[in-house]
């Protein structure tokens, strides 16, 4: 990871192939996961090594715990 290269989180230089990992899960109807898998790396993407990867798979099954309201109307 970081093969050598530095770069610069909040101000402080990162090194010796330390890097910030920034993990987002987004729950999506399945008509909307293409849109939402393209809107992830527009918005996330600096153009350079390490962006990372953006995956997409429709959910299935979903259920607010507050209402306990499901499918998607959870979403």
């Amino acid at each position: 990871c970081g093969g050598g290269e530095r770069g610069v989180c909040g101000g402080a230089e990162l090194g010796g192939g330390v890097w910030p990992e920034v993990r987002v899960a987004v729950g999506l109807p399945g008509d909307k996961v293409e849109a939402g898998v393209g809107a992830v790396g527009r918005a996330g993407g600096s153009g350079k090594s390490g962006d990372g990867k953006s995956f997409g798979r429709p959910v299935e099954q979903a259920s607010r715990i507050r209402t306990g309201g499901g499918d998607e109307g959870a979403l």
